[in-house]
């Protein structure tokens, strides 16, 4: 090889495109992990449901989600009838119902309503107790706990739908709550692929937040 053809070569080496087929590289095998990862979530959150069955309890957990004209939309009844038949079977004798106001304008928050429904079934409206300051799962969990603790209430049961149910466990845990059963219900009403693939990106993210936390940053 001459020596013109050598420095050909090592311009050619130290051109540009070698560091644009690294970056390619790197951002593939990245595409690559993110899509185990995500396969990984959405696997465990279908093979592991949490059963409805639970044993007697003090109280049962509502964690809210949307009204419609100031009423639990039919997600949100799957999850109050299930307290409700809870209640009924005197499994629990309080229900928490756990909501803020979705939007700053609403006349209800998401309890109030919650608690309007259970009074209609024939709940004591004594046996029901709100928090109305939550605004995501891991608020309801977190201010539901100081009112478990300051109503010295020594076990509950936190309910919620199947596909929201790992996450939720996860939170519970990780918010140090001591005697606590998870019931998932299985729903009619909802689009179950779209909340199972919703639901991924939810627990990836509280997996972030499950470290952050602990330098004291939430990734709202």
């Amino acid at each position: 090889m001459t020596k013109k053809q050598k420095q050909v070569v090592e311009v050619t080496k130290n051109t540009p495109f070698k560091g644009i087929k690294k970056l390619w590289g790197l951002l593939k095998w990245s595409f690559v992990l993110l899509f185990v990862w995500l396969l990984y979530c959405y696997i465990i959150l279908v093979t592991h449901p949490f059963e409805e069955d639970v044993s007697q309890a003090d109280a049962a957990i509502v964690l809210g989600a949307a009204l419609w004209n100031e009423r639990p939309s039919p997600a949100l009844k799957e999850r109050l009838n299930h307290a409700l038949q809870l209640y009924k079977d005197n499994k629990v004798q309080y229900i928490i119902v756990s909501g803020g106001k979705g939007h700053a304008n609403d006349k209800l928050s998401e309890a109030e309503g919650m608690k309007n429904y259970l009074i209609e079934q024939g709940v004591n409206e004594t046996h029901i107790v709100l928090e109305q300051h939550a605004t995501n799962t891991y608020e309801n969990l977190l201010f539901t706990k100081s009112i478990i603790d300051k109503l010295q209430f020594q076990s509950v049961i936190i309910v919620s739908h199947s596909y929201h149910a790992y996450r939720t466990n996860k939170m519970a845990h990780y918010l140090n709550y001591k005697q606590y059963q998870v019931s998932g219900i299985e729903s009619q009403v909802l689009n179950k692929p779209y909340h199972y693939t919703r639901e991924v990106l939810a627990y990836s993210k509280w997996v972030l937040n499950s470290f952050s936390l602990k330098l004291g940053i939430y990734l709202d």
